[in-house]
């Protein structure tokens, strides 16, 4: 799910989160640039011109009335937008994964100190090799747009760019997308999510709403009485929905300023069901 419009500076944890890990590519993209907006407003304007860039370079290369030694000829021409505004994309991207990476194993072993450790590795479009400033990324980039060139030419779309980037999180040496169970996930993803709200606490000053929705059906027990505890922790200004009455023990209640809502009883094909929500701020 992302982000709520704009006035309520927020973070969602909701059941659709839990497929983030497993989701194409391009849901972890979207996750991560909108962790980087809230931080860093202007990447939005970056990643539009990039954007703007790459539809402009893929129209040009779908063009029927071009014959190929004229893509050739002028291809480059296109090759300028994505170097500069794809370079800087790609380093922003690789150093905000790595500060949300501090915080990721901590939070998660918190919630489940038996598991491996969790990491956060970062997998852009240009391969396992580091680079730390715009100019080398772009060198890079340019390389790999010249080797791919006949392809993208024969294929009629860009190929290479930060477009293709990826993220993934990890157990021990294993890649949680492929090996982690479904409650491991969701406890990955919740972590997440609270390294997010840490990170923007941080970077900006400024502390999001924790938006949890249906969080007691995606945690077990344990794992849900860690999370009440580390909110009561924290004091970040909590939302939570449930429907199951008495999630919340005294001394959660006790710890934090909390209101209870009770949404009316709604029926749906026969059965009936009550929800209630909880506010809590320290």
């Amino acid at each position: 799910a992302r982000r709520p419009a704009q006035g309520l500076r927020s973070i969602i944890f909701s059941p659709d989160e839990t497929w983030l890990l497993r989701d194409a590519p391009a849901a972890r993209r979207a996750y991560l640039d909108d962790v980087i907006r809230a931080c860093e407003p202007s990447f939005g304007a970056l990643l539009r011109d990039y954007e703007r860039t790459l539809a402009q370079r893929n129209r040009f290369l779908i063009d029927k009335t071009l014959v190929r030694s004229e893509i050739v000829q002028q291809l480059p021409h296109w090759d300028d937008g994505l170097l500069s505004w794809g370079s800087r994309i790609s380093l922003l991207r690789s150093v905000w994964i790595e500060k949300l990476a501090v915080h990721l194993p901590q939070l998660y072993a918190g919630f489940a100190p038996s598991d491996s450790a969790a990491r956060l590795s970062y997998l852009p479009f240009y391969g396992s090799e580091s680079f730390s400033t715009e100019a080398k990324i772009a060198e890079r980039f340019a390389e790999l747009l010249l080797q791919r060139r006949d392809e993208e030419i024969e294929r009629r779309i860009t190929l290479v760019g930060p477009h293709r980037d990826d993220w993934e999180i990890g157990l021990g040496e294993g890649k949680a997308r492929r090996h982690a169970s479904q409650g491991q996930h969701r406890t990955l993803v919740l972590s997440l999510k609270l390294a997010e709200l840490k990170l923007r606490e941080e970077e900006t000053h400024d502390r999001p709403v924790l938006l949890l929705d249906d969080v007691t059906s995606e945690l077990d027990e344990q794992r849900l009485q860690r999370l009440l505890d580390h909110l009561c922790e924290i004091k970040a200004q909590t939302f939570l929905t449930t429907t199951e009455r008495g999630v919340f023990p005294d001394r959660v209640l006790k710890a934090a300023t909390t209101l209870l809502f009770s949404l009316p009883q709604l029926t749906v094909a026969g059965t009936s069901s009550t929800g209630k929500a909880a506010s809590m701020r320290g």
